[in-house]
Order: C-alpha cells, then structure tokens, then sequence
C-alpha cells in the first residue's frame, strides 16, 4: 500500500511538473504594502477588527481590495473598505460607512466651502495627480435633492492640455457633519493619446455645423394621460438631437454622440411591451364589462388577425392570450399573445405578438431564435437598402393610408460600427407620423429586419387619433436656437470615440478626440 501511495505521489508530481505556469506575474505590490499604503492615507477605526482581502485583475489592471468589518453583535457598527492598484500602489477607491442614527439638523454643521477644503487636502496628499484636475461646479439646485444635507460631494475632472476629459478624474465625498471624507474614488486611464489641440475651428463656426443636425425640432408631443384621461397635444421644440449630436473640433464633422456600440435595436420591445401589458390585466368587472361590447375581437379573431400579417408556424405552441389595456393608450384594448417551441438539441424559436381589440390592428410583433451551440457567424445576405425597402414595401402593404403620413427618421447612429464584427445581423428603420408637416416622434412605425434571411423580426405600430394644435404663434427657429446656445453654449472637450474599428489590434484601448458639444446636466 505504502508503494502504491509514494508511485502515486511520484506520478502526480511528474504531471505537476510538466504543465505549463498558469499563474498571472507577480504584481509589484504584494498584500502588506497595500495594507500599509491604505493605513497611510485612511487610518482604520478602532472598531473594525476583522480584517479580509481578495485579489483581482480585469483589463489588465490588477488591484487589492481591502475591508475592515467591526465584529458580528459589536455594538458599533461598521465598514471600511479600499482598493489599492497593485502594479503603482494608487488608492483607487475609499469607502467607509459607520452606523449613526443621531438627528440631523435640515443646515449641515460644515459648510460646502469648508468641506470642499478637506476634500482638497486629502486628494492632494495621496494623490499627486490632482494637480491635473479642476472641480466641476454644478448649480446650487442640482445639489438639492428635498432632505437634510448629510453630505458634500465634490467631483474633480481630469485635464489634458487644457481641456476636460471628464472619464477621468477624483471624487470625493465629506460628511457634512462629522467632517470626515467617507468616499473616494480615482480613475485615471494611463495609455490614451490625446490628440493635440491645435487647429480647432471656432466655436462660431461650430454653432453654425451643429445646427445642421442638432438644432432643436418642433415636434407634437403628448403628455401622458391623467386619470386615464388624454391631455392635449403640445407643440415643444425637442432638444434630443441637441444633446445627441456632437463637432469634430479639429475637421468641423457632426458626429452622433453616445456610449452605444451600433444602431439600436427593437430586442426588447416586446418584452416590455408584454410586462407592461401583464401588469395592466383587466379587472374582472372590466373583462365582464368587455363582453357585454359587441365590437371587440375574440381570441381566436385577434390570433387570425396575426396570421394575416406574420408567420406563426404550426409547430409553435401559444404559451400565453391575455386581453388587457394598452400602457399607453389606457382607453385602448388590446390582445397579447406568445408563442414558443424548443428541442434541447436544436434550439429554440419564441414569437409575442399585440393586437387592437377593436380595429384588428396589429400593434407589435417580435420573434426571437436561439441555438444550444451559442451565436455563430452571421452569413449576411442582404444589405440595409434592401432592408429598408423591405420593411418600407412591407408598412405600405398592410398600413398604406398610415404610412403616406409618415416620413423615415435619420437614425443618429447609423455609421457606428457594430462592436467587433464586421456585418450587422439586423437594421432598425423608424417612421415618424407627421401632422401639419411637423413630426409627431411617439407615433409611427418601428421595425428591425435580419440581414441573414430578409425577415421582419420586429414590428411596433403606434397610432391614435387625436386633436393638434396649430403652429400659429410660436418662438421661430432662430430664437429656439439663439436660446439654447445662451443657456448651453457649445464646451469643447476630450470625449471617447465609442467606434471600434473591424480587425483593429488594440479594440480594448480607449480612443478620445476634441469635440464641440452642448453640456447636459
């Protein structure tokens, strides 16, 4: 037995020995230096004595996290935990909670400006990258949010030759009464090139770009209703594409601006549309009054009035039907439906589908395949022009009188690049109603189209008749856009670049530019 044993051990260490190092380098700051580093800048309370750390690496950023605890039953009650970079010793991050359950007063005991000292003192003291930083200042009022002042935050931005970079940066946090610093944070991105920013064009020259796409736009809007009473419809300028749209500094371009990678997609508006619908069922009272209304739809007329338009294959089985009012349209009935069907060995197939108890309109559809082998490489085989003729051809087919009074929406982020693919698996096209050649955003047709089968896999129709007010006696364009630029004039900044170039050898590094843009806070 004893043999047996040591030839075993003999082997196992041979196997051991023979596989390759799977452990990460080293990092340069080992666990003592951290905990002393942490100690230096925030002295830990008497009261925590339980101590535990744990490691941890993403994106090639390895840290120590830190946490003190007071003991389980101890009278006083709290936590303080920090993150330490492992590879330059950087505090990354503070955060300490004591538990206090004293009044406090509406006034906070320290002021904001004497806070706002403190939060200097510290930052400077541990951090000798706050030299490169400018507080933000927000207006009183933002600051307000109804309760007693319990705290004072401060938000330090990073700049770079002279300009924001507001992904980067300190934030610190005092506690207005007790004047202790309870929060800290520090990013700090180390490989971004920042261009240089010389030969910029005019901020006067950019107002003039801007406005090419970003100008405010008259719009109808409606308010939701009130009492499950329509409100009137109001004219409003819509300031969206105002803070959707930013100017390359340096070539003058308009640039959609957003942290999404590619155009949006319709994925989950049947979801929402089928929770907000189960959550909004009919009352028994109600479906009882329902019967008695001689011109809705059953079940299975509402269902027939789907397989007019969409393909429900055979195979699929209805999960759910379910009649209930519309989320936003509450005077609206309509039909909810879901299909389903799946084999563990090929995957599955789901299809939700909305109707109007009334009219027999189909509202909404959505259908959505999986595969038990995960997302393969899509094989495209149509490009977005044919898309969108598809999805247009396919509007006019079943809502021709609708469709004449709707126009195709810009989509504002059509020449984003899908992250890390080289062909998009669908298109999104959006048409908005226009009353009175105004647009009217809320109501119109939504459709996304697979470019791999040419199929409709998602369809919203929003449409009502309702009352609109004339455009007599309103500000004209050029004082909206006067105002706007008095209010929120054009800033320039470092903003990242959320497009990913297909094939690029570093798509995890942030790429940043100079832009133009209205600042929304």
């Amino acid at each position: 037995m004893k043999k047996y044993v040591s030839l075993l051990l003999t082997v196992l260490l041979l196997v051991t020995a023979s596989l390759p190092a799977l452990a990460a380098p080293a990092p340069k700051i080992n666990l003592e230096q951290a905990v002393k580093i942490a100690k230096a800048a925030f002295p830990v309370p008497e009261a925590l004595t339980e101590f535990e750390s744990s490691y941890s690496a993403y994106s090639n950023k390895p840290q120590w996290n830190l946490n003190w605890n007071a003991p389980s039953g101890s009278v006083t009650r709290g936590s303080l935990s920090i993150a330490v970079d492992a590879n330059s010793g950087d505090i990354l991050s503070m955060y300490s909670w004591q538990d206090d359950n004293t009044p406090k007063a509406a006034l906070p005991k320290y002021s904001r400006a004497e806070a706002e000292k403190l939060a200097r003192e510290l930052a400077a003291n541990i951090q000798p990258r706050f030299a490169e930083t400018r507080l933000v200042e927000f207006p009183d009022d933002e600051r307000f949010w109804g309760g007693p002042a319990s705290r004072h935050s401060f938000q330090f931005q990073r700049i770079v030759n002279g300009y924001p970079y507001n992904n980067n940066g300190i934030t610190v946090e005092v506690d207005a009464n007790k004047f202790e610093v309870t929060s800290y944070r520090f990013n700090w991105d180390t490989d971004i090139d920042f261009p240089q920013p010389d030969k910029l064009i005019s901020p006067q020259e950019a107002e003039e770009v801007f406005l090419t796409k970003g100008a405010p736009r008259l719009i109808y809007f409606r308010p939701n209703p009130e009492n499950n009473k329509e409100r009137p419809v109001k004219l409003v300028y819509d300031l969206s594409r105002t803070t959707g749209y930013v100017v390359d500094a340096k070539t003058g371009e308009v640039k959609p601006y957003d942290y999404w990678y590619g155009p949006a997609g319709m994925g989950g508006m049947a979801k929402e549309e089928a929770d907000r619908a189960a959550s909004n069922e009919l009352s028994p009272a109600e479906q009882a009054e329902v019967k008695e209304l001689a011109d809705l739809l059953t079940q299975e007329q509402a269902i027939a009035k789907v397989k007019v338009v969409f393909n429900i294959p055979k195979q699929m089985k209805l999960e759910q039907a379910r009649l209930g009012k519309s989320w936003e349209y509450t005077l609206q009935r309509q039909w909810n439906f879901s299909w389903n069907v799946t084999d563990k060995d090929k995957g599955g197939e789901s299809i939700s589908a909305s109707v109007d108890a009334r009219t027999g309109d189909v509202l909404q559809y959505h259908y959505y395949s999986w595969s038990p082998y995960g997302s393969e490489k899509p094989k495209i085989k149509y490009k977005k022009d044919e898309l969108q003729q598809i999805a247009a051809d396919f509007v006019a087919k079943y809502q021709p009188e609708r469709f004449a009074e709707c126009k195709l929406e810009e989509t504002q982020r059509e020449d984003v690049i899908p992250l890390r693919e080289d062909e998009q698996r669908s298109y999104s096209f959006n048409w908005v109603r226009y009353v009175n050649d105004i647009p009217f955003p809320q109501q119109g047709f939504r459709l996304e189209v697979s470019a791999e089968t040419g199929k409709i896999t998602s369809y919203n129709m929003m449409w009502a008749d309702l009352d609109f007010p004339t455009a007599e006696g309103i500000l004209n364009q050029e004082s909206i856009n006067q105002t706007v630029f008095e209010t929120s004039p054009l800033v320039v900044e470092y903003l990242s670049v959320p497009q990913v170039e297909p094939g690029s050898s570093d798509d995890n590094k942030t790429k940043v530019g100079l832009f133009y843009y209205v600042q929304s806070r």
